[in-house]
């Protein structure tokens, strides 16, 4: 009886969220965040401050080369 009470509410979510995706338009998510970041990104690119010179290829390069350090090149780790 415990096995059977204790998965009831599973089951009952699992089969109200088939008959929801088969019988009306629910959204794909991964494709609604993935429109999101790309709108984030123009909006980013559009108001970035014009003395930002720096890339985020060259952010990448920095840290894949472990670079600790700030904008400025001084380390932030103490000690």
């Amino acid at each position: 009886m415990g096995i059977i009470r204790s998965s009831f509410s599973f089951l009952l979510g699992a089969v109200t969220g088939v008959y929801v995706a088969q019988n009306y338009n629910v959204p794909n998510i991964k494709n609604l965040a993935n429109t999101y970041l790309v709108k984030a990104k123009q909006v980013e690119e559009t108001y970035r401050k014009p003395g930002d010179k720096r890339e985020d290829g060259e952010f990448q390069h920095l840290q894949r080369n472990g670079h600790t350090g700030n904008i400025y090149g001084e380390s932030t780790v103490f000690g």
